[in-house]
């Protein structure tokens, strides 16, 4: 009997914890734009995906998202339909499986760089020093030779910066420029860059060093 009331415990808390898993905060639906006119897509994931969503009420919750760089926003679908948060998103993270993250994005930054505080950046690396890419799209207008014909087209643009002490700063991908980064270590992280031949301007090369600085 001890054993079968024990199983039902385990049975109730289960469902409990996936009903809870399934029911979400209140949502707007929004008529998802069509940029006809302009090459490309603005859409940082064509398709919805999915991805675990903080919202800054410290509720969380597993969605099908798509996320608008162009209007840097993230959207929802409930019952096939494209929706707007009622409470505003604090971060969320793409997943590919339940183990693995494909890429986390944060707002809540100090406005910076023409950015508010609602911008959304992708966390390469987090810790007392956290490398930070803000990605975006750009509509860009060009006309082929002899043409009168504009096209307009989307354009990717990407900045990375460093974050502590409450502050950004742009990053040069130069083994000068990150050293200002890491001033008070220095000679340490200048010997790592070295000794380990990394490639400051490829994305990963980055974040070895960001994350050999965090590790001091």
């Amino acid at each position: 009997m001890k054993k079968y009331f024990c199983l039902s415990v385990l049975l109730l808390s289960t469902i409990f914890v996936a009903a809870q898993q399934a029911v979400f905060a209140d949502g707007s639906p929004v008529k998802e734009i069509k940029y006809s006119d302009i090459i490309g897509s603005e859409l940082y994931n064509t398709e919805w995906w999915n991805a675990e969503v903080l919202l800054t009420n410290g509720a969380r919750y597993n969605l099908l998202v798509k996320y608008n760089l162009y209007v840097d926003e993230l959207f929802f679908k409930s019952d096939n339909q494209a929706m707007s948060f009622v409470v505003p998103v604090r971060e969320f993270v793409f997943k590919e499986s339940s183990n693995s993250a494909t890429a986390f994005f944060r707002n809540g930054y100090p406005a910076n760089d023409g950015f508010s505080d609602k911008t959304f950046y992708q966390v390469l690396v987090d810790g007392k020093v956290q490398l930070l890419r803000k990605l975006s799209k750009q509509v860009i207008e060009t006309k082929d030779f002899n043409s009168s014909i504009v096209k307009k087209r989307f354009a990717d643009l990407s900045k990375f910066y460093s974050f502590r002490d409450n502050q950004f700063y742009q990053l040069k991908r130069d083994k000068s420029g990150i050293l200002n980064v890491f001033s008070d270590k220095s000679n340490e992280v200048s010997k790592y860059i070295s000794d380990n031949k990394i490639n400051l301007k490829k994305d990963d090369g980055l974040v070895k060093v960001f994350n050999y600085y965090n590790s001091l």
